[in-house]
């Protein structure tokens, strides 16, 4: 199965459907998550792709990473690299405390 999409930088107003429109460019669209806060079910301005290949998946990446969508310049990108960049953060933060 093809890996997961982060798309990132989306108008407040975007919608799934619209999503499913422009990566369609790149290929199939397999799934579409916007992620939405949790006190207003309000868009949060991103959210995840699924492609059906690999191939369809760094087509999508290299053809609208940096593009502009809705007047937003978006950042499409491997979610696994944004998953790995969340963990290396998170390990600088852990702190000593002394007693």
């Amino acid at each position: 199965m093809a890996k997961k999409i982060y798309v990132g930088r989306l108008p407040k107003q975007t919608t799934e459907q619209q999503l499913i429109d422009i990566f369609s460019k790149a290929g199939n669209v397999i799934s579409v998550q916007i992620i939405k806060t949790n006190n207003n079910q309000e868009n949060s301005g991103y959210g995840y792709i699924r492609m059906d290949t690999d191939d369809s998946t760094i087509k999508a990446i290299s053809l609208l990473n940096n593009s502009t969508f809705s007047g937003s310049k978006i950042v499409v990108m491997e979610a696994h690299f944004l998953d790995q960049e969340h963990s290396r953060l998170s390990n600088k933060r852990r702190y000593n405390f002394k007693k």
